[in-house]
């Protein structure tokens, strides 16, 4: 990992996605240099599945919506993974209704992050309520 560390700052292409992946969660998940290791990763693999799930999910925390809607374009649509984060891009977007939708099919398909979601959105539509 430390030495994928260097590689990815001067020669990306020489490691593979894997490679990034081990890099990119060696750091504080969030921060600024795992951020960075997921835009490589798609500039690297731009027709990776993978690659554009999570670089759709760094442009999400980000708020980037025009690049996340890019990157999900090209992701796996059947996954939990995906699904949460057409939640956040629902819910970013204003759509509560469907980034509800979105989070419980999600989280009933096991996502940790869905579930989360679903919780943090329902305490402030209960806040809302009040």
């Amino acid at each position: 990992v430390d030495e994928g560390k260097e590689i990815i700052k001067t020669q990306p292409q020489y490691l593979s996605l894997n490679e990034m992946y081990l890099v990119a969660n060696s750091y504080p998940k969030g921060g600024d240099d795992f951020i960075k290791v997921f835009d490589i990763a798609v500039r690297m693999y731009p027709n990776d599945e993978v690659a554009n799930l999570n670089a759709a999910a760094v442009s999400l925390t980000k708020k980037d919506l025009e690049n996340a809607i890019k990157y999900m374009d090209k992701a796996n649509h059947q996954t939990a993974e995906f699904i949460n984060n057409v939640g956040v891009y629902n819910f970013l977007n204003g759509d509560v209704q469907r980034a509800v939708a979105a989070f419980n099919q999600a989280a009933q398909m096991g996502n940790e992050a869905a579930k989360a979601n679903l919780q943090q959105l329902q305490q402030i539509l209960n806040m809302k309520k009040k």
